[in-house]
């Protein structure tokens, strides 16, 4: 029996059973549902962004003067008698015309957005140590109207001055704390597994990971992903009971940037629908802000909203995504390492997650 048929005996026997492959299916449901949703979110933002302004622009150029609505009943009048089949077919090229759009945005790089995010936490932080250090400035002042005017103008001295050598302690203590809370300092080193996420770990009393996190702060391996994905790959051969929770989470981020990234296309298709539908409407009522100016853009009044209530929704989406993308990913990590951490502990392991970790003790 060679040493791989003896490595998985004793594993099997841990386990409780022989390694055997598996077929997951929330795999599968995963991939499909990942690129459905933001397909659908893409196409439904294409379309009712840019067909309402197109409709118009026809009705100018035609030179007829019906409404959005009259011309949307008159569809579903003309429709209505059209076999189910028609109707079916149509649904199922268009969710697979939504599977192969959304899957681009779903493979995209979670990098840009999680910067984004983090450079949006880095800014919140900021503020709150320029506020906490104001605060404490101002409570010699025993006038309440001085302490606010000393606090808006030392806010704003340290605000404009916060890179320059006078506030060099208060930066260190800056850069300390966005290592702890976020495992790095900038928008450069704000990569995947981040390299100061061992002081992420210290900070919430997770020591005993830190052995685990060995490319945090060692040289070339500083920026890698290489650690993570080896981890995860064991995880899934020996214990792909234990990997469900590292799908799920590894899929809500791509779901999360994805998304991001669709909005971000959403809010420019949103705004130009609106800005061509207003301009349409204009010009057919010959530039003129009269009656007939304002009825007609009563008529039509669907196709300048719902442009800009897509552009909006999705401005309100992206916003809100980026305040949570980077914690998804700090927490990715964190459960892909205890999950090891707890799996591989057990006495003679090691050999199984070695190479290259070889400093983990048993």
């Amino acid at each position: 029996m060679n040493q791989f048929e003896k490595d998985e005996s004793i594993l099997g026997q841990f386990i409780g059973k022989k390694l055997t492959p598996k077929l997951s299916i929330q795999e599968y449901l995963v991939d499909l549902l990942g690129g459905l949703f933001p397909g659908i979110l893409f196409l439904l933002a294409f379309l009712f962004s840019l067909l309402p302004p197109l409709f118009i622009l026809a009705s100018y150029y035609n030179g007829k003067s019906f409404s959005l609505f009259t011309f949307t009943n008159s569809f579903f009048e003309s429709i209505k008698n059209t076999p189910s089949a028609i109707w079916i077919a149509l649904f199922l090229l268009f969710l697979l015309l939504a599977y192969i759009i959304g899957h681009i945005f779903y493979r995209r790089d979670p990098k840009t957005p999680d910067r984004r995010s983090f450079q949006r936490l880095r800014r919140v932080m900021k503020r709150l140590i320029i506020n906490e250090i104001c605060r404490k400035e101002i409570k010699k002042w025993e006038n309440v109207y001085l302490r606010q005017i000393k606090f808006i103008f030392l806010k704003l001295e340290m605000t404009i001055n916060f890179s320059s050598t006078k506030y060099k302690e208060l930066r260190n203590e800056f850069d300390k704390r966005l290592k702890q809370e976020y495992g790095c300092t900038s928008k450069e080193d704000c990569q995947f597994p981040y390299p100061y996420y061992k002081e992420y770990l210290e900070k919430r009393g997770l020591s005993h990971l830190k052995e685990l996190a060995i490319w945090s702060n060692e040289g070339d391996f500083q920026r890698s992903k290489t650690f993570i994905n080896t981890l995860k790959i064991r995880l899934k051969y020996y214990f792909p009971d234990k990997y469900g929770t590292i799908t799920r989470n590894e899929a809500h981020i791509r779901l999360a940037s994805s998304a991001w990234y669709v909005s971000g296309i959403a809010i420019y298709l949103g705004v130009l629908g609106g800005i061509v539908s207003f301009l349409a409407v204009f010009l057919k009522c010959d530039s003129k802000f009269d009656g007939e100016f304002l009825k007609f853009a009563s008529h039509n009044l669907a196709a300048i909203l719902i442009p800009l209530v897509i552009a909006l929704s999705s401005g309100y989406l992206k916003h809100n995504i980026s305040k949570f993308i980077h914690y998804q990913r700090l927490r990715e990590v964190f459960y892909v390492l205890e999950t090891s951490f707890t799996a591989f502990r057990a006495k003679g392991f090691n050999n199984i997650i070695s190479p290259p970790f070889n400093k983990i003790k048993s």
